[in-house]
């Protein structure tokens, strides 16, 4: 405000809303021409209206963090109010200079403050007011997740978890009543010293208001173990049981498993369901709407591939293993809204003119997280198709690429999207070859890879499934699963030197009687990797299967393969 020869403003540096009942800090500017003294004025108590109490004010600290005009500062508190004191000792220069408010708990109840700018007096006729929200807004666990560690050893478990915004945290394992760590911030990396059951509690306001499990394996070597998805009975669910999974996509930046159900009695929709603690089966539970009801997809939508960008689930395409079952349509489910929309004619997000229908093609998510590829499949019309379509979440790029293979493994890495294996055509003989589309900014390339399997020329061999166990370390982090039509399996880890690819076979532990190397249609399965494991699900019914539905998990424990 300027009266006279007087300049006196209050101005907010901090711009984002305070989060009520949490522990912030405020950065406020003034300045100041031809004033002998300034107050700003803080409201204290409890309430929509008050920032902090009194108590709170007393062991917080207001700082300058350049130097501070000339005079001397003092604090005065009163019983619903404190006043920041700055003297001005050249009342003739013009002065602006920031402080702080460092560290203290806002109030638990959202509203609206008022910060007051006074000249002289705190009595006197307030120049300025100036707003500043309380939100009542609770933060949310984005990931929690394992990203490295060395069960075989049984040490070094590298954390990371990210918070939608600056919170109080403590991380706890199942050995100890006291935390292992505890905190304040929005992204965190620790590392533990063992491994275990892990739970990640976020505290606002003295309370928890969230909380996230994560379960770390400790195996003596590379095994497979599974479970039946035995889920609870919901109440839009009815006594109905669940008889397939339609599809497994693990959601990184919500820390999530999600599972496509078919339910018996149901034969027009899937259920939707997750987890954020994948390796027990009581740990799922249903993703609902608004309104409390379990998420349905279409059936037909529910079967198609799909991948994970920009928060929500594209699923598009035809069948992803049915030969009389092409399409080109797209539908997605908003995570963030927990909504199913098909996308309708005249959007420009549809399936292009230009791509043929298909079924038994790869959705791929590239590793920034803002694109996928649909690549390859298989048209009735025109047989495999030979093309790549990378689709932004808005609309749609076509890639000079050749692909032209159904049913094919697919993954991608920082180095890439790799292929391997597939069918020229659905039931024809699978192939050996591998590929690699480079990502490097400019055209989109790929290199054929000639690699020697060591398979028996007498099988049928075909990859059944590609994933990367860390995206961010290139060939050493993909593996391939090859499966042959008499229920044999290999799995075979990739390393590269020179570019030149090989690959490394392993010996897998069945752990279990009943296990995913139990005989099953491996030529038709599908992997989502989530907290350092691999889940896997059969594409289509197997009769062999003698538990159905189940998921399995493979656990890679040896950091170097």
């Amino acid at each position: 405000m300027m009266t006279g020869d007087r300049i006196a403003r209050l101005e907010r540096i901090t711009r984002d809303p305070l989060r009520a009942g949490q522990r912030q800090s405020l950065a406020l500017q003034v300045t100041t021409k031809g004033n002998q003294s300034l107050y700003v004025r803080f409201p204290l108590g409890t309430g929509a209206d008050a920032l902090m109490t009194p108590q709170e004010f007393d062991q917080c600290a207001v700082v300058f963090p350049e130097a501070p005009p000339p005079g001397v500062n003092e604090i005065q508190t009163y019983p619903e109010t404190a006043c920041a004191r700055i003297y001005i000792r050249k009342p003739d220069q013009q002065l602006s200079f920031t402080f702080v408010v460092e560290d203290f708990l806002v109030d638990a109840t959202p509203g609206t403050v008022e910060l007051t700018l006074y000249a002289d007096s705190p009595e006197t006729e307030a120049l300025e007011s100036i707003p500043v929200e309380k939100t009542g807004t609770r933060p949310e666990i984005l990931s929690f997740t394992a990203s490295a560690y060395n069960a075989l050893n049984q040490s070094r478990v590298a954390l990371s978890w990210t918070l939608s915004e600056a919170a109080d945290y403590a991380l706890f394992n199942d050995r100890a009543p006291e935390p292992l760590l505890t905190g304040h911030g929005s992204a965190v990396r620790s590392t533990m010293q063992t491994a275990g059951n892990y739970v990640l509690k976020v505290v606002q306001g003295g309370e928890v208001v969230t909380t996230r499990h994560l379960r770390i394996h400790r195996y003596s070597k590379t095994g497979f173990r599974s479970y039946p998805l035995d889920l609870p009975v919901t109440a839009d669910a009815g006594t109905a049981a669940i008889c397939g999974i339609l599809g497994l996509h693990a959601h990184a930046g919500r820390g999530r498993l999600y599972a496509l159900l078919r339910v018996t009695g149901e034969e027009d929709s899937a259920q939707l369901w997750s987890t954020d603690h994948g390796f027990t089966a009581t740990a799922w539970q249903p993703e609902t709407n608004a309104a409390g009801e379990t998420i349905r997809i279409p059936i037909a939508a529910a079967t198609r591939p799909g991948a994970i960008i920009h928060d929500r689930l594209w699923l598009m395409g035809g069948h992803c293993c049915d030969p009389d079952s092409p399409g080109r349509d797209i539908g997605y489910y908003d995570f963030q809204n927990n909504v199913w929309h098909e996308v309708g004619v005249g959007d420009g997000r549809r399936w292009p003119d230009e791509m043929a229908s298909r079924m038994g093609h790869a959705v791929v998510a590239l590793p920034s997280g803002d694109r996928l590829w649909v690549m390859g499949g298989w048209s009735q019309d025109g047989g495999a198709c030979g093309d790549i379509g990378e689709f932004d979440g808005k609309g749609w790029t076509s890639l000079d690429e050749g692909c032209e293979l159904c049913l094919f493994g697919a993954t991608a890495t920082e180095d890439g999207v790799w292929r391997f294996g597939g069918f020229a055509e659905p039931g024809g003989a699978g192939k050996l070859t591998a590929a690699r589309h480079d990502l490097d900014g400019k055209a989109v390339t790929h290199t054929d890879l000639q690699a020697g399997f060591g398979l028996s020329p007498r099988q049928q061999y075909c990859a059944g499934n590609l994933f990367a166990l860390d995206p961010a370390h290139g060939p050493g982090g993909v593996s391939v699963l090859f499966a042959n039509r008499t229920y044999s399996s290999a799995l075979f880890f990739l390393g590269s030197e020179q570019m030149e690819l090989t690959f490394q076979k392993s010996e897998l532990a069945q752990e279990t009687a009943v296990g995913v190397l139990l005989p099953r249609d491996y030529l038709h399965i599908q992997s989502a990797v989530f907290q350092g494991a691999v889940f896997f699900r059969s594409l289509l019914p197997d009769p062999n299967a003698r538990l159905a539905p189940q998921i399995s998990y493979l656990v890679k424990v040896n950091s170097d393969r």
